[in-house]
């Protein structure tokens, strides 16, 4: 369903990249004047059989909202506003609907949060028998505290390591593959994302095999924080995410799930740091809503394992 801040509006997609294509091509029905884009090896090309022009030429069009679809919206925004364009024409999507089910909400499906619920048993026994110290982070984070369950409208599950950890996550990742639960019907694939050959992101995808409606697809993110500048920042794998170095020295624990997960030291003040009154639930969150920086552009290397 196309979200209502969309919906019978002329649109500009800002960003002609993989996320861009995919929003464009799960919502077809999206009435899409142009991309934009600053790579200049795009501009004049077509992409799903849209154009791609350079941002400079949004102001000679007729359009309603020019939608940014990359992890770099603070830069983005302000290039278009000082072209001209009025910031109340410049929004973010919901982050839901960039994800891999594009608004899907697979933990309000019984059959995708029951197999969730058992992928992450699995990957606590194999973490407690390697000693690797995951911890839950941001929404899975959010709904482990406040609710002691998945949050209905999340739309991924978030794990972390510091630097000094992931190294030994790379080390399981065979057992750990193994180790999670088999639902016939879907797929399993893990990725490992790197910038400069250094680790920043291990992803899991789970998919329904071609024809099957199994599940509701779903990732889980496990990314690196590294040490910067007094802060724990997610480095390498986009936008990147900043917490107090505080959180991440040493970790609290919570029982979720039927197991025991690391949870952020502080765990409160470190809600109020990401989402401020965090007591209060709230849906449609876009990336403008957590404490981020901006890295300069580098798409990350993709290994499948």
């Amino acid at each position: 369903m196309i979200p209502e801040s969309l919906d019978g509006k002329r649109l500009v997609l800002f960003g002609a990249g993989h996320v861009g294509q995919e929003l464009l091509s799960h919502f077809p029905m999206l009435n899409v004047l142009v991309f934009a884009d600053n790579d200049v090896g795009k501009q004049g090309t077509d992409v799903c059989g849209v154009p791609v022009v350079a941002a400079d030429a949004i102001a000679q069009l007729d359009y309603d909202l020019v939608v940014i679809t990359t992890g770099w919206w603070k830069s983005i925004s302000a290039q278009l506003q000082a072209l001209g364009i009025p910031a109340e024409k410049i929004t973010l999507p919901p982050k839901s609907i960039l994800a891999i089910h594009h608004g899907g909400l697979p933990f309000s499906h019984p059959a995708t949060k029951q197999f969730a619920t058992e992928v992450m048993q699995q990957i606590a026994d194999v973490a407690v028998i390697h000693d690797v110290p995951i911890c839950l982070d941001f929404g899975t984070l959010l709904g482990a505290y406040r609710d002691g369950d998945f949050i209905a409208w999340d739309d991924d599950i978030d794990l972390v390591l510091t630097e000094d950890d992931f190294p030994a996550l790379l080390r399981i990742l065979p057992e750990l593959k193994a180790a999670l639960p088999a639902l016939p019907d879907t797929i399993v694939n893990i990725s490992l994302f790197s910038n400069d050959n250094i680790p920043a992101a291990v992803i899991i995808t789970f998919k329904n095999a071609s024809g099957c409606s199994a599940i509701i697809p779903f990732e889980i993110g496990i990314l690196c924080r590294v040490f910067e500048g007094g802060n724990f920042i997610t480095k390498g794998y986009g936008t990147e995410f900043i917490a107090p170095q505080v959180h991440f020295r040493s970790y609290d624990r919570i029982s979720f799930l039927g197991r025991e997960f690391n949870i952020p030291h502080q765990t409160e003040s470190y809600l109020r740091f990401v989402y401020g009154d965090w007591k209060l639930p709230k849906q449609n969150t876009t990336l403008a809503d957590y404490p981020t920086q901006e890295p300069g552009y580098q798409k990350p290397l993709k290994t499948s394992l």
